[in-house]
């Protein structure tokens, strides 16, 4: 292998990556500063002697083979392997010379440990986390998602939100999906899911994984079984809603809940009885009105109350008229 230029070299012991290069021998015949701290021997012992007598080891890992790629085959590797030399995990890229290769390296040993401890804590929360890719297909389940779901996880793998589930809350969770694959904003759904286990209810958090160049490859979706809170909730809201016709019903003024129809152009034409109570039947004599329209019942009415009730409506601002035909 031809000598390095000197300003190379210095280029090569300025960088932070670990760097050497093998001649086609596979004989080392250069070693940065980085390389021979971390192989801790001075480099002089080193250079000229051949990677696989050195490291007799290594003969037995992919990096023999991936070495021997780029010399033969001129081919380029990138991959993680846990050094022969240090017993700890590196990441190494080989890239072929037109007379060796050059190999740079880094210790990534803190960065398994943190994705050991990732892995752990995402295998173990209750919380179902799972992964998908821009095709909506499931990449990752977590041990919680294969529990709640009844699914095998080699069955699930490959598929759609769709091809696994038939719910009516599947549109919106597939539309937030597709909204963080725009946008890369996290989005919160809350989705209901048949299961063995009955109908479960999940607040969803959908958030974007991104790749070192900073472009999203996948969504990462974190969902909370919230089915108990959302049985008290209703639970609470019946007993409100009870409460509240109590006191609809024992009033002795008429009351009514209308809504509001209009047509292509915005404007009013008619309204709808919602709710109405026993005074407001007696007062009005429009029995049973729920759900028909003030002309219904008095098709010859004066148009401006209408016109009165869809202007409160679209101003949002209550008002008191004196006198009110309904």
């Amino acid at each position: 292998m031809n000598a390095i230029h000197p300003a190379t070299v210095d280029i090569l012991n300025a960088i932070s990556l670990a760097c050497y290069t093998l001649d086609n021998e596979g004989n080392f015949t250069f070693i940065n500063k980085q390389a021979e701290h971390f192989f801790n021997r001075d480099k002089n012992e080193m250079l000229g002697r051949n990677v696989w007598e050195l490291f007799q080891e290594s003969k037995s890992t992919n990096y023999f083979e991936k070495v021997n790629e780029a010399i033969t085959k001129k081919k380029r590797s990138e991959f993680e392997y846990i050094s022969v030399f240090t017993k700890t995990w590196i990441k190494l890229t080989i890239n072929p010379l037109e007379d060796g290769v050059v190999v740079t390296f880094d210790c990534i040993e803190k960065d398994k440990h943190n994705e050991s401890l990732y892995q752990t804590l995402v295998e173990n929360t209750p919380d179902i986390v799972t992964k998908w890719n821009s095709k909506f297909q499931l990449t990752y389940a977590n041990k919680a998602f294969i529990a709640r779901s009844g699914l095998q996880l080699e069955d699930a793998i490959g598929k759609t939100h769709r091809e696994m589930w038939k719910q009516d809350s599947l549109p919106l969770l597939i539309k937030k999906t597709q909204k963080v694959f725009e946008t890369g904003e996290i989005q919160n759904v809350v989705a209901k899911f048949n299961t063995p286990e009955g109908d479960l209810f999940y607040d969803i958090k959908l958030a974007p994984e991104f790749t070192v160049n900073e472009k999203i490859k996948g969504v990462i979706a974190i969902g909370r079984d919230i089915t108990e809170l959302k049985c008290h909730q209703e639970a609470y809201n019946a007993q409100l809603n009870d409460k509240y016709k109590s006191l609809f019903n024992s009033i002795d003024q008429g009351f009514c809940i209308i809504e509001m129809l209009w047509n292509e152009q915005g404007e009013p034409i008619n309204y709808r009885f919602i709710e109405t109570n026993p005074a407001f039947e007696r007062q009005t004599g429009m029995i049973n009105a729920q759900g028909k329209t003030i002309l219904d019942f008095k098709p010859d009415i004066e148009h401006y109350w209408i016109e009165t009730y869809g202007a409160i409506a679209k101003s949002k601002q209550s008002d008191i008229l004196n006198f009110i035909p309904l």
